[in-house]
């Protein structure tokens, strides 16, 4: 997810699945690859999520695939990160 977070940072997540849209951190629990920090993308037509990770070594979105909501476990608010607590906003590091 770099550089929005770097290897070795803690993430704080909100657990509010109401509050996810495009561009939105969020905590995935996937049913095979385990818990990871990936950035919504879109919404498909049936109302699931795309995620993607924001560098470009991440597992590519394809092999993710599309996600129900209830595979979100937390929107991502603040980074802890050896520079200190840090907000996350959509979009952007800050």
């Amino acid at each position: 997810m770099a550089p929005a977070l770097n290897d070795g940072d803690y993430v704080l997540a909100r657990r509010d699945r109401n509050s996810v849209e495009p561009n939105a951190v969020v905590v995935i629990r996937h049913p095979s690859l385990g818990r990871m920090v990936k950035r919504v993308r879109a919404r498909d037509a049936d109302g699931r999520y795309l995620v993607a990770g924001d560098n470009a070594l991440s597992i590519r979105s394809d092999a993710i695939g599309a996600l129900d909501g209830d595979t979100i476990t937390g929107r991502v608010r603040w980074r802890v990160s050896p520079d200190g607590l840090q907000r996350i906003r959509d979009g952007a590091r800050d």
